[in-house]
């Protein structure tokens, strides 16, 4: 049995925040935040939570960049704020989030994206 390779997508940073309220919708698994500038994200119990703790520092401070990997039959989205604070959030149906946000792979398969 051979592995699937992952696949990665842009997705485009100006759009991360509108992203971040629909996320849920694709089923959530789980959301990890890590904030080297705060204690914060190590306090928040649950995902609903966590996820809050995202579209706010987003909605405060931009996103730089964001990818969408697809692994193993799962997707994550991959939000970066400066050096300080990385988002990762992991869905389900990472098929519709693609479809639905019109997300593809560039040119002949390989990966485009510059990560």
């Amino acid at each position: 049995m051979s592995a699937v390779e992952p696949m990665i997508y842009r997705v485009p940073h100006e759009e991360v925040r509108a992203i971040l309220e629909k996320i849920p919708g694709y089923g959530l698994i789980g959301v990890d935040v890590e904030n080297e500038a705060s204690l914060m994200d190590d306090m928040l119990a649950s995902e609903k939570d966590r996820i809050g703790y995202a579209r706010k520092k987003v909605t405060e401070n931009g996103a730089d960049s964001a990818i969408f990997l697809v692994k193993d039959d799962t997707g994550i989205l991959t939000i970066n704020i400066g050096d300080v604070i990385t988002i990762r959030i992991r869905i389900r149906g990472h098929r519709r989030f693609l479809n639905d946000l019109g997300l593809r792979r560039e040119g002949n398969g390989t990966d485009k994206t510059g990560c």
